[in-house]
């Protein structure tokens, strides 16, 4: 029987990956990208599996959206206004679901899109053909991508564990040995006639079976962490602290404190350098000091470090005039 509008992919969702983890693109529960002959929204007719891509967009969309470029306004999902047809430029949508870089989750439409292509149900991993027809995935198959790329931007693990939860859990709608899970290269693959052969997704590590052997097991096998590496016994170097302020940058803090934008994000543990805040603390090393020895003065002192007497003293709130003491630290930079 046809299902036309999968609206319970909302409840597939929250089962899934939890409710706190998806978010629906407004309208997705009428988005379709077909229309019946007499003009009325088309939906689905039977399904049978899932189609997985990834979207392969370019490095740069990526690197524009994690530096908070305006023009994307998912960092985690720069591809969605694109696959959702924000702009109404590409006739229809393109999958169901996007998932972002950190496996959170984008319910784009409940209706069918653009997404399979012309090809031909891939008997060798799918068995049987149930009756669709060649180039009509579109109304069979649940297309579901991964914001990734073959090159600098690869699937990442919380994509893949994301996935797989939501094919176990669509498997559960529907009976299991009839909803396949297919990869795009193997409805349009290379060399299919009239039809440009697709290869993604890319870079699955262990490869497309290893999806479905995941799906098959429950879940994608999650990595271990890493052991913490021992603890050296050299302590850790000295820092301050410094109180972002407008117009500040990065770049401009850590020359300020003599040191590179990477050590001070490295030392702030910043996921993205380029987002900093208005009263943000940070972390800065801890300028350089020289512990007054007896028989040392400014001047003194001053030389040892290339220093002028009048530097010295202001970086130290003194004169020039001003009697220092053994064991007094001060600051040399």
């Amino acid at each position: 029987m046809p299902t036309p509008f999968l609206t319970g992919l909302g409840r597939v969702l929250d089962t899934a990956v939890g409710p706190d983890n998806w978010t629906g693109v407004p309208g997705w529960e009428n988005r379709t990208g077909y229309t019946t002959r007499d003009g009325r929204p088309r939906g689905y007719d039977d399904i049978y599996g899932a189609i997985i891509h990834t979207t392969e967009t370019n490095d740069s969309a990526f690197e524009k959206a994690a530096a908070g470029h305006r023009a994307y306004r998912d960092p985690e999902a720069p591809t969605l206004d694109v696959v959702a047809d924000r702009w109404g430029t590409r006739g229809s949508h393109t999958y169901a679901l996007l998932i972002a870089r950190d496996g959170t989750v984008r319910l784009i439409a409940a209706g069918p899109g653009w997404q399979a292509g012309h090809g031909t149900w891939p008997t060798k991993v799918a068995g049987p053909n149930p009756g669709v027809r060649d180039g009509e995935a579109n109304f069979h198959t649940i297309g579901i991508s991964m914001d990734a790329n073959g090159s600098a931007y690869p699937v990442t693990e919380p994509q893949l564990v994301a996935l797989v939860k939501i094919l176990v859990q669509l498997r559960k709608e529907w009976a299991p040995d009839r909803f396949e899970v297919m990869m795009h290269g193997e409805w349009q693959p290379v060399g299919y006639p009239g039809a440009e052969g697709r290869t993604d997704p890319t870079r699955i590590p262990g490869g497309w079976d290893a999806i479905r052997k995941a799906v098959d097991a429950g879940a994608w096998p999650v990595k271990p962490k890493p052991k913490p590496a021992a603890t050296s016994s050299r302590p850790a170097p000295a820092t301050g602290t410094y109180t972002v302020r407008p117009g500040d940058t990065l770049g401009r803090i850590a020359k300020a404190h003599a040191t590179t934008w990477q050590a001070l994000a490295k030392l702030n543990a910043l996921a993205d350098p380029h987002l900093i805040e208005v009263g943000q603390r940070l972390r800065v090393p801890a300028p350089p000091t020289h512990t007054v020895a007896k028989g040392e003065g400014l001047w003194t002192i001053a030389r040892q470090h290339g220093l002028t007497i009048d530097q010295l003293a202001n970086l130290n709130g003194l004169t020039r005039t001003s009697t220092i003491h053994p064991g007094q630290t001060l600051r040399v930079a």
